[in-house]
């Protein structure tokens, strides 16, 4: 599979700076993909305070674009509900008081990721509130390495605010997601559909150690890569049908860039992935976690897209 999720680019500052005299002349330029792709982003922040801070009151509309019209087909917990816009999540009672960002923030939606009650009749694993994760067709986003919004790719995803080293350490991450009966979870064909990601970082080093993701077929499956790239090593179905019912995700990865690290991960107490190998590419990068609705290769798909909507709950955080 290529590179689903190449996050490392150029400085968003300085390509606001050099875009704005040049991009007249942008096409006069010979430009890599990622130069293009880079240049395209710079662009569109541009006019919401990007780099010398040139935004205007149309700012914020720029940033956050405009809503996909909701479908008015849909029921229950399909209907988007009242909420808190979790930015900027730091929540004991739903995240077990891990701070995490939203990962693309510009032209994110305000529905694409909220706190919910249940007073309000959503589903909550533990405590009162959930998170809800929603995506609507047409919705795309970026941020300041990668734009969606050319790449074949829509999401809304918030990732853990960890960038230090964990070598030598054994990290347990507890997660509940629920996915409530849907229309289409995810089309048939070639597109993918990743609902949390472990991931390896340090400065512009990123990649992906497993994801838990969706089949077109609806099963969830549990993909690892060859060493530290994208090429897919083994793609486990650890359950055939995974809706309308809480499930417990249980990853544990002993962080280090020596042979002896691993993967484990358990579903409902189950282990369903035992991988033996190095888990970080050197010394200094770090493990963790990033959580909500990430597709990709949206064309690939040989059916429409509709509205997809999964939950988030008691998760929690273990490191020793």
């Amino acid at each position: 599979m290529p590179d689903p999720d190449d996050e490392a680019c150029f400085n968003d500052r300085a390509l606001c700076l050099w875009a704005r005299p040049h991009a007249l002349k942008s096409t006069e330029i010979s430009m890599s993909p990622r130069l293009l792709n880079c240049l395209s982003l710079s662009l569109l922040i541009a006019v919401s305070g990007c780099g010398d801070g040139g935004g205007d009151s149309g700012g914020d509309d720029a940033v956050a674009g405009t809503p996909s019209p909701a479908d008015p087909t849909l029921t229950g917990l399909m209907v988007t509900p009242t909420g808190t816009t979790c930015t900027g999540v730091t929540d004991a009672d739903t995240t077990g008081g891990l701070d995490f960002e939203t990962s693309h923030p510009i032209r994110a939606q305000a529905y694409g990721c909220l706190a919910v009650d249940a007073a309000n009749q959503q589903p909550v694993f533990a405590g009162t509130k959930s998170l809800r994760f929603e995506v609507r067709p047409g919705d795309c986003s970026a941020n300041s390495g990668y734009n969606d919004c050319i790449n074949d790719r829509s999401r809304h995803e918030i990732n853990e605010l960890q960038r230090s080293g964990t070598q030598g350490k054994v990290i347990t991450y507890n997660t509940h997601l629920y996915l409530p009966a849907q229309p289409r979870l995810r089309p048939k064909g070639g597109s993918a559909l990743f609902l949390t990601q472990i991931n390896f970082i340090q400065d512009d080093i990123y990649g992906v150690t497993a994801y838990l993701e969706v089949s077109q077929s609806g099963q969830l499956q549990v993909r690892t890569h060859i060493g530290f790239t994208y090429d897919t090593l083994n793609l486990y179905t650890v359950l055939e049908n995974p809706f309308e019912r809480w499930l417990h995700v249980r990853y544990e990865v002993k962080s280090t860039s020596q042979p002896d690290g691993y993967v484990r991960v358990y579903v409902d107490g189950v282990l369903k992935v035992d991988e033996t190998r190095a888990t970080l590419p050197n010394a200094s990068a770090g493990h963790s976690l990033k959580l909500g609705i990430y597709n990709s290769f949206l064309t690939r798909a040989s059916e429409p897209y509709t509205t997809q909507v999964v939950y988030f709950d008691g998760l929690a955080k273990q490191v020793k």
